[in-house]
């Protein structure tokens, strides 16, 4: 068998992906090793090279994951035929033989390390990175499983940089789409992990409710605690001017917190949606069929993703229009800054006349692409097929039987 390759592709690959020289020494060093000892046998060359490049990245405390790795190798070497074997698998099976034949401390890739490549290839501000590791941090010490549960790190790092926009209402800015083309996961995964992740501590209405996790609240504190520095008083300073100057002081203090008081209870809105189609969520919602704690939360996540996406490029297409049917109504609240981007859309798109015609739309596509509908074949006795073809020929509204057979079902159901 030859060597396993070290100064070409592995060096396109390190040169692509920015890995330090001491690592690709490192790595170099491990294949050159696996090969004169025999363990690369019933492994190809390439998937020796990228493991040990893996596994030397790691130890330098490197940000780079098997997937980034396996991805790179494959786009330098898209001119060659690499070994058949060659895989995400086969290479984390690989670094597992060479950690274990060098004795070497294989450490997992943890999500935290991942944030910061990620926040800055998406351009976020640094204090949602740092809320970002401290989420995890705290996830870790209440409900380690979550992480540690056998989900890949990238998956985990993009959901929990997600939520923190999400509570920091920044959704807008750095949408599920973004982050997950960033990161290489699919939306699926962060819509599903991230819902998990808020509900290790509390869930994410409890946490936007607190605001544990903003940036804003962060900023806030560290003034409050440099001022508090600033004002001890000055011990040449007579009792009588002290206490006037912590008169003078106070004031302010209490001005702070009653404008704070005024943000705690944000304004909202809300919409008319049919009520088969709450009752169609809620029921999604309760066999877990969908990830989410509510009907207005699940209404609030695809609304908004969809809102926000159309809001950032014209060319993206809006759902059919939902024109809701007479039947009764459910009221769904919405908060403000949904509102007014909803308000916005149809302030500029005709096809849309309320906001109640646009969220519903939005959402009866979400609800139709996760519960599809069902097809039955039923036997009629002789005398009501008869009388279902009278009334639809009597009936300029029904094409055929099952139209009418469906819209009979449909009323006698929703009716009880």
């Amino acid at each position: 068998m030859t060597d396993v390759p070290r100064g070409d592709r592995m060096n396109r690959v390190a040169e692509e992906l920015e890995v330090s020289g001491d690592s690709l020494q490192t790595a170099e060093m491990l294949a050159r090793q696996a090969s004169m000892e025999g363990i690369t046998s019933g492994r190809g060359n390439d998937t020796i090279a990228a493991a040990a490049l893996l596994l030397a990245v790691k130890q330098s405390g490197g940000w780079y994951t098997a997937k980034d790795i396996v991805n790179s190798w494959r786009e330098v070497d898209a001119s060659s035929d690499l070994n058949e074997e060659f895989s995400l698998k086969s290479v984390l099976r690989a670094e597992k033989v060479l950690a274990k034949e060098f004795d070497i401390e294989n450490t997992p890739t943890k999500p935290e390390d991942l944030v910061e490549r990620y926040g800055t290839e998406l351009g976020t501000p640094d204090e949602i990175v740092e809320q970002t590791k401290q989420l995890l941090t705290d996830v870790r010490t209440e409900e380690a499983s979550v992480i540690n549960g056998g989900r890949s790190p990238a998956g985990i790092a993009a959901s929990a940089l997600y939520l923190v926009v999400y509570l920091n209402e920044l959704r807008l800015e750095y949408t599920q789409g973004d982050i997950a083309e960033a990161v290489g996961v699919t939306e699926v995964t962060i819509r599903n992990t991230y819902q998990d992740i808020a509900d290790a501590l509390g869930g994410k209405e409890a946490l936007a409710r607190t605001k544990t996790y903003n940036i804003e609240s962060e900023k806030t504190q560290n003034e409050q605690d440099t001022l508090g520095e600033g004002t001890e008083p000055d011990a040449n300073v007579s009792s009588d001017n002290q206490e006037s100057t912590e008169d003078t002081q106070t004031e302010p203090a209490t001005q702070i917190s009653s404008v704070e008081g005024e943000h705690e209870k944000p304004s909202s809105d809300s919409v008319q949606l049919p009520r088969s189609l709450v009752t169609t969520i809620d029921a999604l919602v309760n066999r877990s069929v969908i990830e989410a704690s509510s009907v207005e939360s699940f209404v609030d996540d695809c609304v908004r993703d969809s809102v926000a996406e159309h809001l950032r490029s014209d060319e993206k297409s809006l759902p059919p229009i939902f024109k809701k049917s007479s039947s009764e109504v459910v009221s769904i609240p919405i908060d403000s800054l949904l509102a007014d981007m909803v308000n916005a859309i149809v302030g500029r798109d005709e096809a849309f006349e309320t906001s109640s015609e646009l969220v519903g739309s939005i959402v009866q596509e979400n609800v139709n692409s996760i519960a599809e509908p069902i097809s039955v074949s039923v036997t009629l006795p002789p005398d009501v097929g008869i009388e279902l073809t009278k009334r639809v020929e009597n009936d300029n509204t029904y094409e055929t039987e099952s139209d009418l057979i469906r819209e009979l079902v449909v009323e006698n159901i929703r009716g009880e």
